[in-house]
């Protein structure tokens, strides 16, 4: 990139990016710099604040897209926080989870109440990276009506809270958000969308729809893990035929080379199948 056209970009970039955003965007490898620079800054969080924000934004290295990342309802976000979600959704697309209605009523603060705007306004910067805080603000009360008619929508302080008699700070809504960080006319372009709306508590790891949740993160970044998907070296599950599934074919090989090769002057030998087809290749079997 030219430094005139680095020039006319950075005059686009908003000023509450991080100050490193334009030298990570125009690198010659933007992800590498990024997921550093979240590790760096993930770091500097458990050192100050310990177990709860390592629960929280505690990433994996190699798949930092795979966690789930609370986006908090408080009135007051540090910038550091703001700039660690940017690093991860400037190339990446990755998943947030907002407790709808208290981020809905900081958002309705911060349009009627002015003297409310300075202690959420890094809160609001953030999510106007993606979308209008108008829309944002929509997107959250469309999630909130799916599900209020089940639901008091009412403080309770009951011990015991069933589905039909729940406190409405517990709907809790997924996004899918992505900056998509490229020199496309200078601009960054994002279109929020919701994945879907968790209406009773806070996804947790162990729970089979954070599971669908990684499932859809992978394919939506054009990722396929490693571990699904093993280097030419090593084998796959699905390389591995089960023993009984390969007596069965053997057999029926065993039949062909007996009764209908000598036939017919097929002169090719005979291959047992092998469970470890790459340590032991055979270009029949694979043909077959």
């Amino acid at each position: 990139m030219t430094s005139s056209s680095s020039s006319s970009f950075i005059h686009n970039l908003p000023n509450t990016f991080p100050k490193d955003a334009l030298s990570i965007i125009t690198s010659q490898d933007p992800i590498k710099r990024i997921v550093k620079r979240a590790l760096q800054m993930q770091t500097q969080f458990i050192k100050k604040m310990g177990n709860q924000i390592f629960y929280d934004l505690g990433i994996h290295p190699k798949y930092p897209l795979a966690k789930l990342l609370p986006f908090r309802d408080a009135l007051y976000m540090p910038k550091q926080m703001s700039n660690f979600f940017w690093y991860l959704a400037s190339f990446y697309t990755i998943a947030i989870e907002v407790p709808t209605v208290p981020l809905h009523t900081t958002i309705q603060l911060y349009q009627d109440r002015p003297e409310f705007r300075p202690a959420c306004e890094t809160q609001m910067n953030t999510l106007t990276w993606f979308a209008e805080i108008t829309r944002w603000k929509q997107l959250l009360d469309q999630e909130w009506k799916k599900i209020k008619g089940d639901r008091a929508t009412f403080m309770t302080f009951s011990i015991s809270l069933n589905v039909n008699n729940a406190c409405p700070l517990k709907c809790y809504t997924v996004f899918m958000i992505s900056l998509n960080c490229e020199l496309i006319g200078n601009t960054p372009n994002f279109h929020p969308k919701v994945e879907f709306t968790s209406s009773e508590t806070p996804l947790r790891e162990d729970s089979p729809v954070y599971r669908r949740l990684q499932k859809l993160m992978f394919p939506e970044n054009i990722i396929i893990p490693d571990e699904i998907c093993p280097p030419p070296t090593e084998n796959a599950p699905w390389e591995i035929l089960p023993d009984g599934y390969m007596l069965r074919l053997t057999r029926k090989l065993d039949y062909y080379h007996t009764k209908i090769a000598p036939i017919i002057g097929d002169p090719s030998p005979f291959y047992n199948f092998n469970p470890n087809l790459n340590h032991n290749p055979s270009p029949n079997l694979h043909q077959f």
